[in-house]
């Protein structure tokens, strides 16, 4: 009696009460929800009362109860001195049940389904009854898995272009060394043999050779110098492109990594209809549904009647 009392807004005065059964309609049965691209395999039970069609008023199946019952359970004969309401004429012969069992039926086919999470970039969806924080988790291992591959994938194709550059770097390096070795070293030679063609002149031996020896290493050390600052411009542009590729894998990796963590915020849903021979309907039929038949007063002295669930 206390929603009574709730509804009333205070203490109530109860003057009869009795248990009266009134009809309805129950269905109960199985949806079965399939997808095998997808994996999906479940089945729910379901237990939905309705009230019956009584004049204009229509049994709308999105209205009705849905119980938790096991049918085998139901009573098969009423409590002692209860009473039964009116059977309504819409639900009294056998044509009238199976019309409202297959409105039961397309009901059930066009508003059932399974309701699965699915990630667009990871192509993934989300098992039966698996919570969106369990998907999550299985997106971030399967994300991961894949981050590291792809970031293993594109630092191998990078480190084997740095590999190549850093034997050319290398062997320029060797180079240079060498060229500065070799212009120090005819540096030294010009300054010997132009020191011997001044003496030779101070001495008094011309000679035409030793002049041209002299200039001979004036334009070799010239083309060494020349060979060597080409050399230095090489290493130079080595050291560049090997700083530009690490800095390019850099960011191809911080892309990869930023990318991969975005996957995980975009889920959408994928529903998961089921077919009409999915639809099972086991049990359907009159249903004699208990209730307190309550004759009460209210605080401010009005006498009511009211039906109360009794299940």
């Amino acid at each position: 009696m206390v929603s009574i009392e709730s509804e009333a807004g205070g203490p109530i005065e109860v003057h009869h009460h009795h248990l009266l059964y009134v009809p309805a309609v129950l269905g109960t049965g199985r949806v079965h929800f399939v997808d095998r691209t997808r994996e999906v395999s479940e089945e729910e039970d379901f237990a939905l009362l309705g009230e019956p069609p009584a004049g204009a008023r229509m049994l709308t199946w999105e209205q009705a109860q849905s119980l938790e019952l096991d049918v085998s359970k139901l009573r098969q004969e009423p409590e002692e001195e209860a009473y039964f309401d009116e059977l309504p004429e819409s639900i009294n012969e056998s044509p009238e049940f199976t019309a409202l069992k297959g409105e039961l039926e397309d009901y059930l086919y066009h508003n059932s389904g399974v309701t699965l999470l699915y990630s667009p970039v990871l192509k993934v969806y989300s098992k039966p009854k698996e919570s969106e924080r369990d998907f999550r988790m299985r997106l971030q291992q399967i994300a991961r898995e894949k981050r590291d591959e792809e970031i293993d994938e594109i630092t191998e194709r990078y480190e084997k272009k740095l590999d190549t550059l850093e034997d050319r770097l290398r062997r320029e390096e060797a180079d240079l060394a060498q060229r500065e070795a070799d212009v120090t070293a005819r540096k030294r030679e010009t300054l010997v043999s132009v020191g011997e063609s001044v003496v030779g002149v101070f001495l008094g031996r011309r000679s035409y050779r030793m002049a041209s020896t002299a200039l001979s290493k004036q334009r070799q050390a010239a083309k060494a110098k020349l060979q060597l600052e080409e050399a230095r411009e090489e290493v130079k542009d080595l050291e560049e492109d090997t700083k530009e590729l690490e800095e390019e894998l850099e960011e191809k990796v911080a892309a990869i990594r930023e990318r991969w963590e975005g996957a995980l915020t975009e889920l959408e849903d994928y529903d998961v209809k089921p077919r009409r021979q999915d639809v099972q309907i086991g049990f359907f039929g009159l249903a004699w549904t208990p209730h307190w038949d309550v004759t009460y007063q209210d605080r401010a002295g009005a006498t009511h009647s009211k039906l109360v669930e009794a299940f």
